[in-house]
């Protein structure tokens, strides 16, 4: 029997059919995009969280970096320290050999020899570990590294004096056994800066390390969330699309009918 609503059923499928439209575009636009959030009409509030954890994200990002660049610093740093001790041990070697009152006047000028050879190394070892054309060695301000969410959370990297004029020993020489044994107690004392300087750049390197673990352990869960928020399901999407595209060819089929319908109530009427 041919109703006489035809046209209330065409307008009903005319707007199934759009809507269905819509939401097949929808799907389509997030698994080409990838993101539930790029598409227009996403939900304000997913848009806004998702932003700001973007926007952390990022920053985590960056201080990773920073904090990764601090713990280069202080690596090149510790070198240029253990270099200068390995120096300092030989010239203390050379000053406990030059306490022996038997040397003849050649081998203890042999000794001074080597030994001023090894003082000035250890001022070039100084002036010398740099990074990125600073000086790390030279007592300058300490250097600053963002590694947070502001400004206020940094890691100071110290930069100790360690030429041999701040090590105390410019004047230090083996021309005699009593200069020798002053020069031992100089390099003991040098030593000691020495090591004290290698167990502060030990603790901020510790500092850099644990620091770029915490940062990879927290953006890892704000990665998470913002995948959570703005990521397309991939599968959830491909079957949303499949039901909308099913309930699409539904409504062209129901607006056929209807247009069918339509026509043969106006034959019915002629």
């Amino acid at each position: 029997m041919v109703s006489v609503n035809s046209q209330a059923e065409m307008l009903v499928a005319q707007r199934m059919l759009g809507v269905n439209h819509s939401a097949q575009a929808q799907t389509i636009g997030q698994l080409a995009s990838g993101s539930k959030i790029a598409q227009t009409g996403a939900a304000p509030a997913a848009v806004a969280v998702a932003g700001e954890l973007n926007s952390d994200l990022i920053q985590y990002r960056t201080s990773a970096v920073n904090a990764g660049h601090g713990a280069s610093v202080a690596q090149v740093q510790q070198g240029g320290l253990q270099q200068i001790d390995t120096a300092l041990t030989r010239m203390r070697e050379l000053a406990a050999q030059a306490g022996n009152g038997a040397l003849s006047d050649d081998g203890r000028a042999a000794l001074q020899e080597e030994f001023s050879q090894l003082r000035e190394q250890v001022t070039d070892l100084a002036e010398q570990t740099t990074f990125n054309g600073q000086s790390l060695l030279d007592g300058g301000a300490s250097l600053s590294f963002a590694v947070g969410q502001d400004g206020s959370d940094t890691i100071d990297l110290a930069r100790p004096d360690a030429d041999a004029s701040a090590l105390g020993l410019d004047t230090a020489n083996l021309l005699t056994a009593g200069d020798a044994a002053a020069a031992m107690s100089a390099i003991d004392g040098a030593r000691s800066a020495v090591s004290g300087a290698l167990a502060d750049t030990g603790a901020t390197m510790s500092r850099f390390d644990t620091t770029v673990q915490d940062i990879a352990v927290r953006a890892d869960a704000l990665s998470a969330a913002h995948s959570a928020i703005a990521d397309t399901d991939l599968a959830g999407a491909s079957i949303e699309n499949s039901t909308a595209r099913a309930l699409s060819e539904a409504s062209i089929a129901s607006l056929s009918l209807a247009h069918a319908l339509d026509r043969n109530t106006v034959s019915l009427v002629v």
